[in-house]
């Protein structure tokens, strides 16, 4: 089973014609935590657990990004299909209308985009209480951090920066979404 984002992008594309998405991508997704992104030529590992440390790594091969209190989600576009997954494997589709609407108001064709769920008040601080309750659901947006594939073409081995430039390019962030920049 995949142990990186990589490898979870190819899953994901793999469930949209599953028969079963659902017990295939909860053993795909059995560890997927991700704390902090390397942007250098290697593969942005999985990470198990966090781990902590007594300063942020520093250096230009470095980026930080805000660890939001929501859902982190796979989301991917194909044609006028949009599927939300969560790391255990449930299809959240349904659940988070604006995200929906922001992935399919994608103007490729296809995508895959690593994002978070967050429910945020009028001043954008996130709070899980109202995301957890289920109340809100309609008024989840989602945070964007990374852009894995486009259009069928495979974006994980193009510098994080880029893939951001192009992610930023691609969602009506006005509308639908907020946007993790580093």
């Amino acid at each position: 089973m995949p142990r990186t984002l990589a490898g979870l992008a190819q899953t994901a594309s793999a469930l949209l014609a599953a028969p079963d998405p659902k017990a295939i991508f909860k053993e795909a997704v059995a560890t997927f935590q991700v704390d902090t992104f390397d942007c250098g030529e290697v593969d942005l590992e999985v990470r198990e657990r966090t781990v902590r440390a007594t300063k942020p790594p520093v250096g230009p091969q470095w980026i930080h990004e805000i660890k939001h209190d929501g859902y982190r989600l796979i989301a991917r576009k194909r044609d006028d299909r949009v599927r939300l997954f969560t790391r255990n494997g449930f299809d959240w589709t349904e659940r988070y209308p604006r995200i929906r609407e922001a992935v399919a108001s994608l103007r490729a064709a296809s995508a895959t985009i690593d994002v978070e769920a967050v429910w945020c008040d009028g001043e954008g601080l996130a709070i899980f209480e109202k995301l957890h309750s289920r109340a809100y659901d309609g008024e989840v947006i989602l945070h964007a951090f990374d852009l894995l594939e486009l259009d069928g073409a495979d974006w994980r081995a193009r510098p994080l920066d880029e893939r951001k430039a192009k992610l930023a390019k691609e969602i009506d962030f006005e509308r639908h979404a907020d946007y993790n920049r580093c």
